[in-house]
């Protein structure tokens, strides 16, 4: 089984984000895994073109059903979120979230 550390991280928030780049069959899985599954294709592609929430919430649903049964990726270990601040410096804790958006505006200090 391939091991490695990828060193991806979400862009934005949203469910297609997690999905197409690791389980759509063919060259836009950037893992090369050689997972294919022509379901969980239709599944993905409904979350990138319909604007309709609850159906695109359904179809994340279903594909994590899938994916719960198959199995093709198992991740082995995910790194710690960490940022070094000078002392005085606030708020730092409270950008570090799964989404690893970094929100500059949470962060404050001692002005010099």
């Amino acid at each position: 089984m391939d091991a490695f550390d990828l060193g991806w991280f979400p862009d934005f928030p949203d469910a297609e984000n997690y999905l197409s780049g690791f389980y759509v069959s063919g060259d836009g899985n950037f893992l090369n895994t050689g997972y294919e599954n022509a379901e969980v294709d239709e599944l993905i592609e409904e979350i990138q073109v319909n604007p309709d929430q609850a159906a695109r919430e359904a179809a994340a649903e279903r594909i994590s059903e899938i994916l719960a049964d198959e199995v093709p990726i198992i991740q082995l270990w995910q790194r710690d979120q960490v940022a070094y601040v000078r002392e005085g410096v606030t708020g730092v804790a409270d950008t570090l979230d799964g989404a690893f958006m970094f929100r500059f505006y949470l962060v404050s200090g001692v002005e010099e």
